[in-house]
């Protein structure tokens, strides 16, 4: 996904939620792992490496709780929000700053890190992602989509072209009004559908790990969760596939 498809997307989670949408600018922080290169997709889009993630928003963009986490210099997220915090903060007055009253400052709650693990949710709709690693290495993906389109087609339209409108059409659906969850609910239930799109399946036992490292393992997952779910990713698909055509020819422009 672009960054505006990511952040515009958080915000329609964190509103059913009931989460200061300030915090979607969040769900682009883990492009910070495309660098060095050999990170990329992998040092910050695992789910387990989420709170150290919201940690280290903490750090340097301001904490609404009483006590920022103490955290070593050393931490690669640290030093890599500090290195590009000048990307975000121009996101966030772009895209997020007009829609709320608060500054970049990291919520209390689990806003934060329902925005934070979304970027990988969406992520699969564009390329697959080691969601579950260091426990599984194993990727999510929307691999039956994948199979009915041109997939290359798909991914140069999508950055070139497309990610507008269909983001748009997706936002514009009316089940958005039809469901109210805590962000913590939703939290569990991206964790579940993430692991549905992953091949091979990912064993109980590392859910069972990731959810205890995102702390949320002492809740039920709640079916409605899960059927909000089901209609946003039936919607993305649709529109996405809608969006390009296996005949075409298309270009990259440079």
């Amino acid at each position: 996904m672009d960054r505006f498809s990511h952040v515009e997307l958080a915000k329609g989670l964190l509103r059913i939620s009931n989460e200061n949408i300030n915090v979607s600018y969040m769900s682009i922080l883990p492009l910070v792992d495309g660098a060095p290169s050999f990170l990329h997709r992998l040092h910050c889009h695992p789910l387990s490496k989420a709170s150290t993630v919201v940690d280290a928003a903490k750090v340097v963009f301001g904490y609404e709780g009483d006590h920022i986490p103490q955290i070593s210099e050393d931490v690669f997220e640290l030093k890599r929000f500090r290195q590009e915090k000048h990307q975000f903060i121009e996101v966030f007055n772009k895209l997020v700053k007009g829609y709320t009253n608060k500054g970049m400052e990291v919520s209390v709650g689990y806003g934060p890190l329902l925005s934070v693990i979304s970027h990988t949710y969406f992520d699969t709709f564009n390329n697959a992602v080691q969601a579950f690693t260091p426990y599984e290495s194993y990727c999510a993906g929307q691999y039956d989509m994948w199979h009915e389109i041109d997939y290359f087609n798909y991914r140069i339209k999508w950055y070139q072209e497309t990610a507008p409108q269909v983001r748009q059409k997706v936002l514009e659906e009316k089940f958005w009004n039809d469901y109210s969850f805590t962000s913590k609910e939703m939290v569990k239930g991206m964790i579940d559908r993430i692991a549905h799109y992953t091949q091979p399946s990912v064993s109980k036992s590392t859910i069972k790990k990731v959810e205890n490292d995102l702390a949320v393992d002492d809740i039920s997952l709640n079916p409605e969760v899960r059927e909000f779910y089901v209609k946003l990713e039936t919607s993305l698909r649709k529109h996405l596939k809608d969006s390009v055509s296996n005949s075409e020819e298309v270009t990259v422009s440079i």
